[in-house]
């Protein structure tokens, strides 16, 4: 072993350390930059879908609302079905299409067992809300997450709601900066020496 200088410059260990410690704050950085890239592509993946889900369901809305602006009851209407079949076979996501009634009850699905069955309590709160509100709901079931808009008559008033189940999203990455900074701050301080 080599003596350490005394002229006051870093011995080679020093400069090990060092460089050490700055490989450590580059390699956090890029794996911070990795998270964020990761987290706004699963943003925007779930936003499309969101957006495929909202056309498919808009699109029914307005075919059915067309027919009951003409006249036809939602219970009665038989067309419906094989609507909702067609909508179900074009997009391999969705797991199941259903036409409620105002009191929550399956009327019309492709999924034929829930046909008669109430909405899930979550998803009746939700369904109840956007009718308040004219506009898209969401609930989260489970491993499904469900999706729909609220069906009007002619007259405007809400006579049931047309939705759509599919695989809940994962959930987008979440992290907290002060705790990472903590952790950082804490290993890095730990590893100088003093």
């Amino acid at each position: 072993p080599s003596p350490a200088p005394t002229d006051g410059t870093p011995g080679f260990a020093a400069l090990w350390e060092l460089a050490g410690l700055w490989l450590l704050i580059v390699l956090a950085g890029v794996l911070l930059i990795a998270f964020l890239l990761l987290n706004i592509r699963t943003q925007e993946e779930q936003g499309i879908q969101r957006a495929r889900l909202s056309l498919t369901l808009a699109g029914l809305q307005e075919t059915i609302e067309g027919d009951l602006a003409l006249g036809l009851d939602l219970p009665d209407h038989r067309a419906i079905q094989p609507k909702l079949e067609k909508a179900l076979a074009s997009d391999r996501q969705l797991h199941a299409i259903d036409v409620v009634d105002r009191a929550g009850i399956a009327l019309f699905s492709t999924d034929r067992g829930t046909i008669g069955e109430p909405l899930h309590a979550r998803v009746a709160q939700a369904a109840e809300a956007g009718a308040r509100g004219n506009r898209t709901w969401t609930a989260l079931v489970g491993s499904e997450a469900v999706m729909g808009l609220p069906l009007h008559n002619a007259f405007g008033e809400v006579v049931g709601h047309i939705s759509t189940s599919y695989a809940a999203p994962a959930p987008a990455l979440q992290w907290d900066g002060r705790a990472l900074r903590d952790k950082l701050e804490n290993g890095l301080l730990t590893s100088i020496p003093k």
